[in-house]
């Protein structure tokens, strides 16, 4: 009995860990996966807290570098 509780209280650490660590389950959208995964890691969009307008200037940034986007693909990624 005392082997099930440490084993379960390991569990649950190694468990709490990986959630803090792996965003806790946070939704990966595709638009960001597809578009700005291609050149960098996806994992910086969702980790840069910016505001709208200069997450407007970083996708004007990256369309000058070559990021290729439509008007419609630009609108679903600006609501991230």
């Amino acid at each position: 009995m005392r082997n099930n509780k440490i084993f379960f209280g390991l569990f649950l650490k190694t468990l709490f860990f990986l959630m803090l660590f792996t965003g806790c389950g946070e939704e990966k959208l595709e638009i960001v996966e597809n578009k700005c995964g291609q050149c960098h890691e996806a994992s910086l969009v969702y980790e840069k807290k910016r505001s709208f307008d200069d997450w407007e200037l970083v996708v004007f940034g990256m369309k000058a570098r070559g990021l290729k986007i439509s008007a419609d693909e630009e609108k679903e990624l600006m609501r991230v």
